[in-house]
């Protein structure tokens, strides 16, 4: 697994982010449509600011593309890095555990050393 996609699957941890790639996976949106979407679907007030370290993040990663029009900034889901996640998933999960196998008991050195004490003797 390279660096990118390990910080991309680190990014799936987090619920503000993964309610703003469901959003963006279905149309391009600027950050004040998104701000907008999560506070209408939920409790909580997230902020603008907020939404903006999220993307960026997100964007880092690769998850999200994003495209100037004018002054605003829309974000879009990166199917390409998703389609990479899934196969890393797939790949893990095709793969068959293997048996484990049974190793010898150690027995503590306290207890050796004393076994070596007696028949010194």
């Amino acid at each position: 697994m390279n660096s990118t996609n390990t910080m991309a699957f680190g990014m799936l941890s987090d619920e503000t982010r993964l309610s703003i790639l469901n959003l963006v996976s279905k149309k391009a949106m600027n950050v004040k449509s998104i701000v907008e979407a999560i506070q209408a679907s939920s409790s909580t007030n997230t902020s603008q600011p907020t939404v903006s370290h999220h993307l960026n993040l997100l964007r880092m990663s690769g998850l999200v593309n994003s495209q100037r029009e004018g002054r605003s900034i829309f974000y879009s889901i990166n199917h390409e890095k998703l389609s990479e996640l899934k196969n890393e998933i797939d790949t893990i999960l095709s793969t068959k555990p293997q048996k484990a196998v049974k190793t010898a008991r150690r027995r503590p050195a306290k207890t050796v050393a004393k076994k070596a004490a007696k028949t010194e003797v």
